[in-house]
């Protein structure tokens, strides 16, 4: 019995070294990345290059847009904030 759990245990370290060797592989950047990518966009041409800007700064705008989203009051609030303004003597409710 003890030598099954000894050979089960020696399996599963080797089950782990080995994911975690090709997880290493995975998630590291490569070497010849920028690179490849430099001699890449030498051969594009100029439309596929404006195409792909265009694109990136879609995805740009719509990141800060939704990043400085705020949150929209609730009703509670909204009441509460226009009875401050109201008993602060301006004798209406603003609407913002």
């Amino acid at each position: 019995m003890n030598g099954i759990l000894n050979q089960m245990k020696r399996l599963a370290g080797i089950c782990f070294q080995v994911f975690h060797h090709y997880f290493v592989l995975w998630t590291s950047p490569r070497n010849t990345s920028l690179l490849c990518g430099t001699v890449t966009d030498l051969i594009r041409g100029k439309a596929e290059l404006v195409a792909e800007n265009a694109l990136l700064y879609q995805q740009l705008i719509a990141f800060v847009t939704r990043s400085l989203r705020t949150d929209v009051p609730s009703s509670h609030y909204t009441v509460y904030v226009r009875t401050k303004h109201f008993e602060r003597g301006n004798g209406c409710i603003s609407y913002y």
